[in-house]
């Protein structure tokens, strides 16, 4: 459609000025003004819609459409509808429910797909029904900011409150006994990934002995669920590049972790690697524990984000990695970049024997140190830990280097 609108040569500086503004203009929509208008990713189908409807000639195809053409559609279509709420509310299965609409929804366009005008009619009608069983359907709290959308949900006939940030699980609080009968009172206990006999809270152990207390600090706060892996007197700093998350941890209407374990943590909002090269005191262990969606940041796992740690521990301090992901296994990653540095690595893999209504998760956690002697009761069983050797042949991340490639490969082909 562009190119047919395209301008004479003389004025083609104007139009690709006008293509750029364009660009510029959805872009702002989408990073920043679409965050405070909508709770979920909205703008993505209205989107899509709105192509559906840039076709050239569009406009007259839809004025010589037969009526009867939009009655029969819109009848197919409600009748969808009508089985997807009779499912929601009677079988409390609204996941069917949108199966059915969507099924509905996909033969109208295979009926269709030679008529350009139905389509994007069609599509239009599938943005309004997603913000329709959105709005009547959906089931947590949804927050919005421009690091994506946290959404506060309970489990497990109401057990659990949970916070997922995209596909990951940022923390869980028990708020119900397991019967489901009473509500759960007490100092809450860490769950999901940060569980009781969890590699990182092995290694927050590990380094409270050796240091004989503990000054920790913290990238990434989620629910705020390390808070009680702390003991009273001891220093914690958070540092939390999401608004929204911070309001979302701090709530004790909605989790609990740093209100009743550590009120007195400190939470430092911006990007972890630039507020932590802020910080005067050492800590005796710093937690990487940020992930956008289901992935680490690249820019904390490289040696110019190590070395940056290591001015900022204690002279026994660890760096503790949570490093678990579906696409990449990074353990040969962190061991290369780490040994340019002098530094060894340690890894757990943490497969969980307990029953599931324990929520406690799967890891993979890395840890860093100067010297094993600094682990202390860590390596006590050698065969929980594993020492990950470099390879020196591959290359470390830097803040001009980096490729997943290799990791992704690993993932696939190596077992562990």
């Amino acid at each position: 459609m562009l190119y047919q609108l395209r301008p004479d040569a003389s004025q083609l500086t104007v139009f690709y000025m006008g293509i750029s503004l364009g660009g510029a203009l959805g872009g702002l929509f989408a990073g920043l003004i679409a965050s405070f208008l909508f709770s979920s990713i909205l703008e993505y189908p209205l989107l899509i819609a709105a192509t559906l409807f840039c076709r050239s000639g569009l406009l007259n195809l839809l004025r010589e459409t037969p009526t009867r053409e939009f009655a029969r559609i819109l009848v197919i279509a409600a009748a969808g509808v009508m089985a997807e709420v009779f499912v929601s509310l009677t079988f409390d299965k609204p996941g069917i429910a949108r199966y059915i609409v969507t099924i509905v929804f996909a033969a109208l366009i295979l009926l269709d797909w030679r008529k350009p005008q139905i389509t994007a009619i069609i599509g239009v009608m599938i943005v309004a029904h997603l913000a329709i069983f959105q709005q009547f359907f959906a089931t947590g709290e949804s927050l919005r900011s421009f690091f994506g959308v946290s959404v506060i949900d309970t489990i497990m006939n109401g057990q659990f409150r949970i916070l997922r940030h995209g596909t990951t699980l940022h923390g869980a609080e028990r708020i119900r006994n397991a019967n489901g009968s009473s509500p759960y009172v007490g100092r809450p206990l860490p769950t999901t990934y940060y569980h009781p006999d969890g590699p990182i809270a092995q290694a927050i152990a590990a380094a409270r002995d050796v240091n004989d207390g503990l000054n920790l600090s913290v990238i990434g706060l989620g629910g705020g669920s390390i808070a009680c892996l702390t003991r009273d007197g001891e220093s914690l700093i958070f540092y939390e590049i999401d608004p929204v998350v911070i309001k979302i941890a701090t709530d004790p209407n909605r989790f609990r972790f740093l209100s009743d374990c550590t009120p007195n943590a400190k939470i430092v909002l911006g990007d972890g690697r630039l507020t932590l090269g802020n910080q005067e005191a050492n800590s005796d262990a710093i937690v990487v524990d940020a992930f956008s969606s289901d992935a680490i940041p690249v820019h904390l796992l490289t040696r110019e984000a190590f070395a940056l740690y290591l001015t900022k521990l204690s002279d026994r301090g660890i760096i503790v990695l949570h490093i678990s992901n579906n696409m990449m296994d990074l353990r040969e990653v962190i061991a290369r970049t780490a040994a340019d540095l002098g530094l060894s690595t340690y890894v757990r893999k943490d497969f969980p024997a307990t029953a599931p209504s324990d929520m406690r998760s799967a890891s993979i956690v890395a840890v860093l140190t100067r010297d094993p002697a600094h682990l202390g009761s860590l390596l006590k069983d050698g065969t929980i830990w594993e020492k990950i050797g470099p390879n020196m042949a591959s290359s470390p991340w830097t803040d001009d280097y980096s490729t997943i490639l290799p990791a992704i490969v690993a993932k696939m082909f190596k077992h562990w």
